[in-house]
């Protein structure tokens, strides 16, 4: 008896106690086959793809918000000795105006700007310049024609880097026009920054369609951009109507251009678009009637009356409609058109 005992706790492995630096062991798969099943459909499951894509997306616009994160203290600098980047994206435009004065005047109350903006070193001074904008033109050309020192954080950064900040601060400010956004995105691939439209629009994480048509406002004729009050004024969902016409008839395009120009006559937006696509007197007014219906969703209104080249009208909402609500809506827009 004793000797069976004795041989059953020989053949027992006692394990050995596991260090505070071992790592845990792995957790054990499934034996079964109905275990085997599911934890093969949970791993190929359309939700769980997408909550790791998901996951993956919000780390990677993490690591990219810790790379110009509290690295640097803020420095009050003279706006003098910082120069413009090579990629700035403002258009004049974007410095001139109302809404440009009321800017620089909460600048003045403050005494400065209270949001610092940022910068890198250069290795060598330029014009002056021992330092290059990251983001933050706009307060650095406010603080400069007010002859106010700027508060700034000093940052390395490379090209892409660069690139990719200005864009990001863009969005969290005040957002470039279409066509400034154009300019800036065709600059990047000209000077081969990106390999592709594409490429780019991985690395700021926009959808390529965006940046195909930002880009192709960028590549319009001047004349053609020249024909509109300001370029600030050119819209996104324009772009199309305009390479088309250009692909169309060029010649022809340019010349109404150029006659927009020449008659030195200030017109709204949408009427020059009309003007130039040849749609002028056919329903060009209401291009620019947009009008939001309902609360904001984001940064839209709930839905927007707008119209399309021909001046077709569209309602568009940013919000799903029950069906009981879809039917009211179209019993109403059928008693509106009868009146």
């Amino acid at each position: 008896m004793a000797k069976n005992l004795m041989e059953k706790s020989q053949r027992i492995q006692v394990p050995e106690p596991r260090s505070a630096s071992t790592p845990p062991p792995p957790p054990s798969k499934p034996k079964t086959a109905p275990g085997t099943l599911m934890g093969f459909m949970e791993g190929q499951s359309t939700v769980h793809q997408e909550n790791k894509a998901l996951r993956e997306r919000a780390e990677e616009a993490e690591r990219m918000a810790e790379e110009f994160k509290g690295a640097s203290p803020v420095k009050v600098l003279d706006p003098k000795r910082i120069r413009r980047s090579d990629w700035a994206n403002r258009d004049t435009a974007s410095f001139e105006g109302a809404a440009w004065e009321a800017f620089k005047d909460d600048i003045l109350k403050n005494g400065g700007n209270e949001v610092p903006i940022r910068v890198r070193p250069l290795s060598e001074p330029v014009d002056g310049c021992d330092f290059e904008i990251i983001y933050g033109h706009r307060r650095h050309q406010a603080c400069l024609d007010l002859g106010l020192p700027i508060r700034a954080q000093i940052e390395d950064a490379t090209e892409h880097m660069l690139f990719v900040a200005m864009e990001l601060e863009n969005r969290s400010r005040k957002d470039l026009s279409p066509w400034e956004q154009g300019m800036f995105y065709a600059k990047a691939l000209d000077k081969g920054l990106y390999p592709s439209g594409r490429k780019l629009a991985e690395a700021i994480r926009r959808e390529q369609s965006d940046v195909s048509r930002a880009i192709a406002l960028a590549r319009l004729p001047e004349a053609v951009v020249k024909a509109f009050p300001s370029p600030l004024d050119i819209q996104f969902r324009w772009a199309k109507d305009l390479t088309d016409a250009h692909q169309a008839d060029s010649e022809g395009l340019l010349a109404r251009a150029r006659a927009i120009a020449a008659q030195g006559v200030l017109k709204s937006p949408g009427a020059v678009l009309a003007q130039l696509i040849g749609q002028a007197g056919r329903g060009d007014s209401s291009r620019t009637a947009d009008i939001e219906i309902g609360a904001k969703v984001g940064k839209k209104a709930t839905a927007v009356l707008t119209s399309d080249s021909k001046g077709r009208a569209l309602l568009k909402f940013q919000v799903q409609l029950p069906p009981e609500k879809r039917q009211a809506l179209a019993d109403l827009v059928g008693k509106l058109l009868l009146e």
